[in-house]
């Protein structure tokens, strides 16, 4: 295990690196959304909250967070000042460490299957980092949320089974719908990565191979931001 690499669990941390390399190479690191880690880029996303387009929606994650929890969507400054405030006053207090936050603009309009969003967990063997040698597994998992998609407006900003694709949340959805074997791979509310890049092919025209082909890419750069 190598223990450096426990310190980008911390979403705060991955997107201090990204940002850094966002900078310096826009279009190569173009994935990478963009991110204000709170509360030290407090005053920049205020500017930012406040110039945006009415429409614009920002997504709010706790940087150790797990399983959905503590996740919101907002489209004004009011509706984050308070966790703003929270993580500047967790500064003063020199007994704990500092609560932070990642914003990154929400992507209004993501890839769909079925008309609902879903993610990838995908899995990397990092085996040295001078020089950097790491293995892709050409297998993973797909998680479907369970409430169809819809652009986030007021009235579905708290729908988390519609915006979030944890299994924690979605698992408790009635429309959950567990996968059993391969028989069940197709349809169901988690999916294999080759199935998923199958259905993707056959909705979108993109080929499976030139999907793996941007995910390693995409790991690759990641991988060259957090090397040291």
């Amino acid at each position: 295990r190598l223990e450096a690499f426990l310190h980008f669990c911390k979403k705060a941390r991955l997107a201090e690196s990204l940002n850094a390399w966002t900078e310096m190479c826009p279009d190569t690191f173009r994935f990478s959304p963009q991110t204000w880690i709170i509360p030290y880029d407090a005053d920049e996303l205020k500017k930012a909250m406040t110039k945006c387009k009415k429409d614009d929606t920002f997504i709010v994650k706790p940087t150790a967070g797990a399983q959905g929890k503590g996740i919101t969507l907002a489209r004004k400054w009011k509706d984050v000042e308070t966790t703003v405030q929270r993580a500047k006053n967790s500064q003063e207090n020199n007994n704990k460490a500092t609560i932070e936050y990642v914003v990154q603009r929400y992507i209004t309009y993501p890839l769909l299957l079925e008309g609902l969003k879903f993610d990838m967990r995908l899995y990397v063997v990092v085996t040295s980092v001078v020089p950097m040698r790491a293995y892709l597994f050409k297998e993973g998992l797909a998680r479907f949320c369970t409430v169809p998609y819809a652009v986030p407006c007021d009235e579905n900003l708290r729908e988390a089974k519609m915006h979030l694709t944890n299994f924690a949340v979605n698992k408790k959805s009635k429309d959950f719908q567990p996968s059993e074997g391969a028989a069940g791979n197709e349809q169901g509310s988690k999916r294999s990565t080759t199935c998923t890049f199958r259905q993707m092919q056959q909705a979108y025209g993109i080929s499976s191979e030139e999907t793996w082909g941007k995910v390693a890419a995409l790991i690759a750069n990641t991988l060259m931001a957090l090397r040291p």
